[in-house]
């Protein structure tokens, strides 16, 4: 059988400190905030992101614009496969809801010609913007919203625990140190 007593902190003992029941009580929080709030913030994260995917495909909509030059022969080398890592920035020309003539940069296909019709993607404001993303990329951007959310909260809650027991083990060392001062130069003398 163990010498370690399930619960000793809590129970009362006269060699228990009041650092000792501080410390089980952060540790206890600790434990509750990670089990109790990580699914909770996942969740908020995940929530918020999956609005902000809702959002981007109910405000984006998709139009035609014409290249103003011809698109460069070759999309320049980034290491990454990717639907856009294939193409490249082209100046674009298109008309918006009024009727105003509008231009800006797009990405399209190496190799096309001026005056090619492309296809270009408008916030509610008509300026141009990137594609929204798509059910399997919104699903993937907001799981791993909720994922990053719910690690970085676990993180931060264990390294907050964590710092307030060092900075206890750190009190208690020098307040030993203090009543050892006190204490040890008694030892060192013979009794009479």
């Amino acid at each position: 059988m163990g010498t370690k007593k399930w619960m000793w902190r809590w129970r009362s003992s006269p060699l228990r400190r009041p650092s000792d029941v501080l410390e089980s009580l952060v540790v206890l929080l600790a434990v509750l905030l990670v089990l109790l709030g990580t699914p909770t913030v996942a969740v908020m994260a995940s929530r918020a992101a999956q609005d902000t995917v809702q959002e981007q495909r109910r405000d984006r909509h998709s139009a035609t614009a014409v290249l103003v030059e011809d698109a460069p022969e070759q999309a320049p080398a980034t290491g990454y496969s990717g639907a856009d890592n294939d193409k490249v920035s082209v100046a674009v020309r298109w008309r918006d809801t009024q009727g105003s003539v509008r231009t800006g940069t797009a990405p399209s296909e190496p190799g096309r010609k001026a005056g090619t019709a492309v296809a270009i993607w408008l916030d509610d404001r008509g300026r141009l913007t990137k594609q929204p993303l798509g059910s399997v990329d919104g699903a993937v951007t907001v799981g791993m919203t909720g994922i990053a959310a719910a690690l970085g909260w676990s993180v931060a809650v264990l390294s907050a625990a964590w710092g307030t027991r060092l900075g206890l083990d750190r009190w208690r060392a020098r307040q030993w140190g203090r009543e050892w001062a006190q204490v040890g130069p008694q030892w060192g003398q013979k009794q009479k």
